[in-house]
């Protein structure tokens, strides 16, 4: 605007991030949380959030991820308000394609059953090439958009270490399916899941779970052998 009125920019200058306020900091104390030096009102919201809502810090790869997509976030932001963030972003009607492309993503961390994947970024052609697809398919877009914020870090079912089922995003829906046949077909993962399926993650000291009925060391039918072995050696005996 400066340049259309004849006024020359020297450059731009970047104003420095705002600190925390008395009211954020007070809060976190309350809360008992540790507020590092220098931390800017972003960070030590972030810290409240992650605190409040029970949240998991969020992995460098998924910061970078959203760092792609143009969401800002901070060092301290928690796993799922980092989900939330990308998919009400790209829920713009004029960001289909990435919507598409964020979903094909954590359809296929599903479908490998970990969330290490061979795709480092959201501009992977396979990806897109899935994206594109089901940005094609009108049923399946208005399927994802049924989908909510942080629902997308795991599909199905999922037991924490305190022994809580909790709720994913659903695996019936039609953009699922859809995305799940696209993924597999491209990534050739369809032999893989079937021989593998993702399972919920553990802690390592969370106890052993007991063995279900019937798969314990010996079957019934076992049982029931030595019985009239028993039987039979106590006539022969008598």
């Amino acid at each position: 605007m400066a340049e259309t009125n004849g006024t020359a920019v020297d450059g731009i200058e970047e104003l420095p991030p705002e600190s925390p306020t008395e009211r954020q900091i007070a809060y976190a104390k309350e809360l008992g949380i540790r507020i590092p030096a220098e931390a800017t009102k972003a960070e030590l919201s972030d810290l409240l959030s992650c605190k409040v809502d029970e949240d998991s810090k969020a992995s460098p790869k998924l910061l970078k991820l959203a760092d792609e997509y143009g969401i800002e976030t901070t060092q301290y932001s928690g796993e799922g308000a980092v989900y939330g963030r990308i998919f009400t972003a790209l829920s713009a009607s004029s960001r289909e394609h990435e919507l598409a492309a964020w979903f094909a993503f954590n359809v296929l961390q599903d479908r490998l059953g970990s969330q290490s994947t061979a795709v480092a970024s959201l501009n992977d052609p396979k990806i897109n090439a899935v994206a594109s697809k089901l940005v094609a398919d009108t049923k399946a877009m208005k399927s994802i958009k049924r989908y909510s914020d942080s629902t997308l870090l795991w599909f199905g079912e999922r037991t924490d270490r305190d022994g809580y089922t909790r709720q994913g995003g659903s695996k019936r829906t039609a953009a699922y399916k859809y995305a799940a046949d696209l993924v597999d077909a491209e990534f050739g993962l369809k032999a893989a899941t079937e021989k593998s399926p993702r399972e919920p993650s553990r802690s390592c000291t969370a106890a052993t779970p007991l063995a279900p009925a019937g798969k314990s060391g010996i079957s019934i039918s076992q049982i029931t052998i030595i019985v009239i072995v028993v039987i039979i050696a106590f006539l022969v005996v008598f």
